[in-house]
């Protein structure tokens, strides 16, 4: 079987279509950057040669540099950095100019010399930019990637919000000056500080809106919602009953009618009767039956007896007339007895309103006309007296029946039609009003109350005692009162310890009502307890069988192992323990003791040692001076003796020996000696000394 052209080009054309649907963004915008002002007057590149033909400066003027401009977009970095990819996008200009040019007298100043990054992204607001000036090698490409030379490099980072307004920069190069100026601009129909709202103004099946400058949905008149599809029906429209597709309309759901829907549609048929729901039919005042076309008060709305009968209502259309004597008929309206007998046989006035006076075999009586009743006529016979007005309605009689004048909740002939109350908007701070059988109800606002909602519930009503006031919470009247007073009414005063003022598990003791006094516990003082005094474990404070471990602020508690601390011991009454003072003294003493006996045995260890070193030091040779008994100021000649001098006998006396002279200075054995003075002596004595002293190890 094959199919027709139109078999196989139907789902082609949908394909096409589900193709080429537009495709919605998620954001999208430009950034944009416009060249101000370029000096190189010398027209060299960034290494200093110039652009043509790479000389040295100075730069033949008729031969300029080509300058064009490419421009990287990165991802914020702290210090942006040439290479790498440029990941929010790259740009590059035409030649705009030679050394030194500007836009000044562009006449479309804002599209001169610009470079336009387009994005479809949220925009990240904080940026880095690398800004390049190359000379181009030929005029026509300056798209390949390493053509040109590069004349300048500018890097920044920083942050830009999306808006109408440019941003002015400058740099100031070795060679080249630059003024360019960058924005952040959001595409058409998008907003927000990352350009990622979309608005877009609409009149149709999916909104009714136009956008203000945040973005923002406004409806058209007429219309309202988050996505403004709902139409704002007529005034008074009955929310329940009635509906809307267009604006200022209302249309009646099935059931119900009138300009505002709020009118329900009887029972088809019905006569003498009212609804309250659709398709009901609820009968009027004496009337009755299924479509309330039967009158269930014959006698009250037609008055069929004549001659004074009386009127009993049987059946629905249906009525019994009781004739009085003389009389008979359906209506009486038949006489059975004589002509009225003459007026000088009847008592005087006895009929009145137009009455006729009978006379039977009882006596005489009276046929009072249409509208008159009683004994003699005197009753003036009405619709009313049959109270044919419901719900406490007034009945009235007027030329040819009564009128009925209704409470405001009633209407109808008989008062039998409930009013719609909530069409006069009764309600002052409600959601909504609701229509009741001969009332209505305001579904009232959170704070108000009252019939109609008038009332505000803020307005407290308890009398609070003591200068307490009154407010409302969570729906509820309380008051809050005064510090130093409780009860729903604040009619109770507390103590001075009702606010637990004692601090680290004091005691509070009440002087009066206004004071107190706190009991502390062991290591802390002040008016609350409030100051650490003492040792916290003297006396211990734990229970018995553990031990107390003292620290800055606090004491720890630890029982013996295999043991249960079971009593506790009670706090020091008044806050002052029994030998606490002594406790104290014992332990500022402690450590004083403590530290004589460390430093005694370190003081007599080092004496010994210093005794010890004495002992063992090898004696120091005397100063022959110091032992001189000569004084040290005077000269004095010394005489020195031979080698062979000493060996033959003994000193003179006053001669002093040549004691610890160097060997290198002895003079050689045989040779005179020279007498010398005691400074000289001294000198070589210490000479001598210096000698015979160890030598440090190096």
């Amino acid at each position: 079987m094959r199919l027709g052209a139109a078999g196989w080009l139907a789902p082609l054309l949908l394909l096409l279509l589900l193709h080429t649907r537009p495709q919605v963004l998620e954001a999208a915008g430009t950034f944009e950057l416009q060249i101000r002002f370029v000096r190189n007057e010398k027209g060299v590149l960034a290494d200093g040669r110039c652009c043509r033909g790479g000389l040295e400066p100075p730069c033949p003027k008729t031969d300029p540099c080509r300058t064009f401009f490419r421009a990287c977009l990165k991802e914020y970095q702290l210090r942006a950095l040439p290479g790498g990819p440029c990941v929010l996008g790259t740009a590059t200009t035409p030649v705009l100019g030679g050394n030194v040019f500007s836009t000044g007298h562009r006449k479309n100043l804002d599209s001169a010399h610009k470079m336009v990054v387009r994005f479809d992204f949220a925009w990240p607001r904080s940026y880095s930019l690398v800004l390049e000036a190359w000379d181009a090698a030929n005029v026509s490409d300056v798209t390949t990637q390493g053509a040109g030379q590069l004349m300048e490099r500018v890097t920044r980072s920083g942050m830009l919000n999306p808006g109408e307004g440019w941003e002015d920069l400058w740099h100031h190069g070795r060679g080249t000056s630059l003024e360019y100026r960058v924005r952040v601009r959001c595409q058409e129909h998008y907003y927000g500080p990352v350009c990622n709202l979309l608005c877009r103004p609409r009149d149709d099946f999916f909104g009714h809106h136009v956008c203000d400058s945040g973005g923002g949905k406004v409806c058209l008149d007429g219309w309202t919602g988050d996505e403004c599809t709902q139409a704002i029906c007529r005034p008074g429209c009955h929310e329940t009953h009635g509906f809307c597709e267009e604006p200022n309309e209302c249309r009646c759901h099935y059931g119900w009618t009138g300009p505002l829907c709020d009118e329900c549609i009887l029972f088809p048929g019905c006569v003498h009767g009212s609804c309250t729901e659709p398709w009901k039919c609820n009968c009027e005042t004496n009337w009755g039956g299924l479509l309330c076309d039967k009158n269930l008060n014959y006698c009250g709305s037609h008055w069929p007896c004549e001659n004074g009968g009386t009127c009993a209502n049987k059946e629905p259309d249906e009525y019994e007339c009781l004739c009085p004597e003389g009389f008979r008929g359906r209506n009486c309206e038949n006489a059975v007895l004589p002509l009225p007998v003459a007026e000088s046989a009847c008592p005087s006035n006895l009929c009145s309103n137009g009455g006729t006076c009978l006379q039977g075999p009882s006596g005489f009586w009276c046929v009072c006309p249409l509208g008159w009743s009683g004994e003699s006529c005197q009753n003036e016979v009405t619709d009313c007296l049959s109270e044919p007005c419901s719900h406490s309605g007034i009945c009235q009689s007027i030329s040819g029946g009564f009128k009925c004048h209704c409470s405001p909740q009633w209407t109808g002939k008989t008062c039998q039609i409930d009013v719609n109350e909530c069409q006069a908007n009764p309600c002052l701070h409600a959601r909504g009003c609701k229509n009741l059988i001969g009332s209505y109800f305001c579904d009232c606002l959170e704070g108000w109350n009252g019939p109609n909602c008038e009332i505000r519930e803020d307005a407290c009503q308890r009398e609070c005692r003591n200068g307490g006031t009154c407010q409302v919470r969570n729906g509820r009247h309380a008051c809050a009162c005064l510090a130093g007073y409780t009860g729903a009414e604040c009619e109770t005063e507390l103590g001075a310890c009702a606010s637990a003022p004692c601090l680290h598990g004091g005691q509070c003791q009440e002087r009066g009502n206004t004071t107190f006094r706190c009991s502390c516990p062991l290591g802390r003082s002040g008016h609350r307890c409030e100051r650490v005094s003492g040792d916290l474990c003297s006396p211990n404070p734990c229970p018995e069988g553990s031990s107390c471990l003292s620290g800055k602020d606090n004491y720890v508690c630890t029982c013996p192992e295999g043991t249960q601390c079971q009593k506790i011991q009670e706090p020091c009454p008044e806050g002052v323990c029994p030998g606490g003072a002594n406790v104290i003294l014992l332990y500022t003493m402690l450590p004083l003791a403590l530290l004589l006996v460390l430093v005694v045995p370190v003081l007599a260890l080092l004496v010994l040692w210093i005794n010890r070193k004495s002992r063992e030091a090898p004696p120091v040779p005397l100063d022959p001076a110091t032992n001189n008994i000569l004084q040290p100021d005077a000269v004095h000649l010394i005489r020195n003796i031979t080698h062979g001098d000493a060996e033959s006998g003994p000193r003179e006396p006053g001669m002093v020996g040549k004691v610890g002279l160097p060997l290198a200075l002895r003079p050689p054995s045989g040779l005179p000696k020279t007498d010398i003075s005691n400074e000289e002596r001294a000198k070589l004595n210490r000479l001598n000394a210096s000698s015979a002293l160890p030598q440090p190890s190096l």
